[in-house]
């Protein structure tokens, strides 16, 4: 089963395969300046699984190179 909603560090391991504080900021700076919609419950950032598939095309696995992703990666 495959959760609806993803916080910040899965967020992060889905769209780079890494889960560390670097790559959550950069999720998080990424979904800011692509305007996707979070869900802020107290200090914890969400994001919903449909929408990271709709912007990024993610469908519960991270692709070998996601073009989009790869030059905003530093």
């Amino acid at each position: 089963m495959t959760k609806a909603l993803l916080t910040m560090k899965e967020t992060a391991e889905v769209l780079f395969g890494e889960n560390d504080d670097n790559a959550r900021r950069r999720a998080i700076h990424l979904l800011q300046s692509q305007k996707i919609a979070t869900i802020t419950t107290g200090q914890k950032r969400l994001v919903r699984r449909d929408v990271l598939d709709k912007h990024f095309g993610i469908d519960g696995q991270r692709s070998e190179s996601p073009s989009d992703l790869d030059s905003y990666q530093r």
